[in-house]
């Protein structure tokens, strides 16, 4: 990323969601697993027909949402590009 070609503030913007929502997805995953896991281990005292479907779930909602965040970023990254037709724009 070239700082001189972006709005700053809205690359700044792009970037802090993109830290945000990236770890609400990382955290959704992790829950996922660690359901999952604890049933494994035998420390959750859940039965299989919660734990199963839902640790598939939070790991599915949370890799589906990490794939929204990076196309998301992408689109606000790109809002962000300060174009030459609009620089010359601005001069005259």
């Amino acid at each position: 990323m070239d700082p001189g070609k972006y709005d700053l503030a809205l690359r700044n913007r792009a970037l802090s969601m993109l830290v945000l929502r990236g770890a609400v997805a990382v955290y959704l995953v992790y829950l996922g697993g660690s359901l999952i896991y604890e049933w494994l281990s035998g420390i959750s005292g859940l039965p299989a027909y919660v734990v199963w479907p839902g640790g598939i779930l939070f790991i599915t909602g949370g890799a589906l949402f990490g794939l929204y965040v990076w196309r998301r970023f992408q689109k606000d990254l790109k809002a962000a590009e300060i174009r030459e037709d609009t620089q010359d724009n601005e001069e005259n």
